[in-house]
């Protein structure tokens, strides 16, 4: 948008003023304008947002130009991945997101997709200056926290209470340590949930069919509501393919096209209607 269509047609007015007259004879003066408003007490409080707001937009090009280097390295389509990033990111969408200063990024997702992004790109060669500053300074923050929280810690200890001899051992825990043992929780999750996957993959790899003459009937059975009678007649013939010995259909009654289906099945194939 140009300068004098930012300036016709604003979405956001952003006035500032000590004085509450002065305040309020601003926001007459420019509500004509359209767009919303928002009022600071302070003047330094408003260069500061434009220059934020300037710094934010240039951060946001750099990422995506970021991202786009990462992409075109791996042959894919960084236009239909930025697309969806901004449709689909917590920070894109959520303008509160992210936005309270002193507070840096933990839990289990964001510090192990940027760091493991960042290694990923070192082995396809491709530099990512912004990434990384993003990781420095939020290990920045985790240790400015936890240096601020040894502090505390060692005001309190003259005198502690019997509360603050039980969080002693907290409080004295190393600052990364401490940082990372907030995630662990989420991460003992993580690991029973990646444990029965791999025991399930692990099963399927070293399953063998039952050898020799035993055998058992197998029946099929399936409940049908409303599908998709391509779709319907396509699972029908799979399951006859491999040799089941019944297919039993329980289908809405008010799905004729999938009855009529059902009605043309060879005799050890059955169905039954079920009111909706």
């Amino acid at each position: 948008m140009s300068a004098e269509k930012d300036f016709a047609h604003p979405w956001m007015t952003v006035i500032a003023s000590r004085d509450a007259a002065t305040l309020r004879r601003l926001v007459d003066l420019l509500t004509p304008f359209g767009g919303r408003d928002a009022h600071l007490r302070q003047p330094g409080h408003r260069r500061v947002h434009q220059v934020g707001a300037h710094i934010f937009n240039a951060t946001k090009i750099s990422f995506g130009n970021e991202m786009w280097l990462v992409a075109r390295k791996m042959g894919l389509d960084a236009d239909a991945i930025a697309s969806t990033v901004a449709k689909s990111a917590e920070g894109s969408i959520n303008p509160s997101y992210g936005i309270r200063g002193g507070a840096p990024y933990g839990g289990m997702c964001l510090p192990k997709d940027t760091n493991g992004f960042l290694g990923f790109a070192e082995t396809i060669g491709v530099e990512m200056p912004l990434l990384s500053a993003v990781v420095e300074v939020n290990e920045r923050l985790v240790a400015t926290g936890a240096q601020e929280l040894d502090t505390r810690t060692t005001a309190a200890s003259a005198s502690p209470s019997a509360e603050q001899r039980g969080w002693r051992a907290r409080d004295r825990m190393d600052p990364a340590l401490w940082y990372y043992v907030l995630g662990t929780p989420l991460g003992v999750l993580g690991l029973i949930r990646w444990s029965l996957w791999f025991g399930a993959a692990g099963a399927a790899v070293l399953y063998t069919p039952i050898g020799g003459n035993f055998t058992l009937p197998l029946s099929v059975v399936v409940p049908v509501y409303q599908e998709n009678p391509e779709i319907l007649e396509t699972a029908i013939n799979s399951w006859l393919d491999n040799k089941v010995d019944e297919v039993i259909l329980i289908i809405d009654t008010t799905d004729t096209t999938c009855i009529a289906i059902a009605g043309a099945l060879p005799g050890h194939a059955r169905h039954h209607q079920r009111a909706g």
